[in-house]
């Protein structure tokens, strides 16, 4: 009895979708093409002959097969749109977009970086999906390049090792930097040579332990220990997302708390005699500050980010509308506290 195969690769990201229940598609020379969003949708159908064929030339058909084992978007060399493979694909997970314009931007900013071929930030999945050129960037720019626009990355994972200098002279710690540095993805390393401790951070999905040791090796060190060989069977994806969820919850039941008295003292208006006392409204001044510029931190910091780069996005909205009653409201409330009234 044959069965019908109803999960496809959504042809700009690489998310399985199923295609019975896919709520965007696209036709395309006599093929059906689905995808996890509307974003997806939007940037196949600008020019869906870029799209129209995966990583390894195949059409993202509702009838094509999904390998489970592999994963949904390649990190090895292939030879998407250059010969012998000479461009390199990365899947980055982000932190700290809050709407699809904020991945929009990422997608721009990484768009006009020297060496990248394509790039697709999907907001639905927090990813963004890079192809580049490993002589004109690396993961490490790449990162940066997403930091500077104001937002985060996870995934990574740590390594140390523990080196002995007998085979080779130690008189400076760039040769090594440089030759794991660019290692492909290698996002940043360091050799301290006081301590002979090299710490390697590194992207997964894109290269392991055992190769990267293998690297300082062939480079003349004889490794003595090391630590970190099971990071990359850690979910450091997920870690670096509850991490970012404690410290939301926690500035969540922070503001809550602090809030809750101001809310019960500005909807009394004066009907509690208990909260009319003279010092009531700088009680509430001072309940209202840390919420704002504690809680409400990271949304000024995405606010300024977005504001180097000419931009507006969510962070932008939250920020003006709890900052602007802030700084208009505090000054006139110190002013007639310590200076006299004309």
């Amino acid at each position: 009895m044959m069965t019908t195969i109803t999960k496809v690769k959504d042809p700009v990201c690489g998310m399985e979708v199923d295609s019975r229940a896919a709520g965007e598609r696209s036709e395309h020379a006599s093929e059906t093409y689905y995808f996890c969003s509307p974003i997806c949708k939007e940037r196949f159908d600008a020019d869906p002959h870029i799209f129209s064929r995966t990583g390894d030339g195949t059409h993202a058909r509702a009838n094509q097969p999904i390998n489970d084992s592999a994963p949904l978007v390649s990190s090895n060399h292939h030879s998407g749109t250059t010969p012998d493979g000479a461009d390199e694909q990365i899947d980055l997970a982000i932190t700290g977009m809050t709407c699809a314009a904020c991945a929009r931007r990422i997608e721009r900013k990484l768009a006009r970086t020297p060496g990248v071929r394509r790039t697709v930030v999907n907001f639905a999945t927090l990813r963004a999906t890079i192809k580049y050129d490993p002589q004109a960037t690396n993961a490490r720019e790449l990162i940066k390049v997403i930091k500077a626009v104001g937002y985060d990355t996870a995934g990574t994972a740590r390594a140390e090792f523990i080196v002995d200098d007998s085979a080779r002279p130690s008189g400076s710690s760039q040769p090594l930097e440089r030759h794991v540095g660019a290692l492909r993805g290698v996002v940043n390393a360091s050799f301290n040579l006081a301590t002979m401790e090299v710490k390697v951070e590194y992207l997964p999905g894109a290269i392991n332990v055992r190769a990267i040791r293998r690297a300082i090796e062939e480079f003349g060190y004889r490794l003595r220990e090391v630590a970190g060989e099971n990071a990359a069977a850690e979910d450091s994806e997920a870690a670096a997302r509850a991490s970012e969820y404690k410290d939301l919850k926690h500035k969540f039941i922070v503001a809550a708390v602090l809030s809750l008295p101001v809310l019960i003292i500005a909807m009394s208006h004066g009907s509690l005699q208990i909260l009319n006392f003279p010092g009531v409204n700088w009680l509430q001044l001072a309940l209202s500050t840390p919420v704002v510029f504690y809680c409400g931190e990271q949304f000024y910091r995405g606010a300024w980010a977005a504001f180097r780069h000419r931009a507006a996005d969510m962070n932008t909205l939250i920020a003006v509308g709890s900052g602007a009653p802030t700084s208009i409201q505090s000054p006139r409330r110190l002013r007639r506290a310590f200076l006299p009234a004309r």
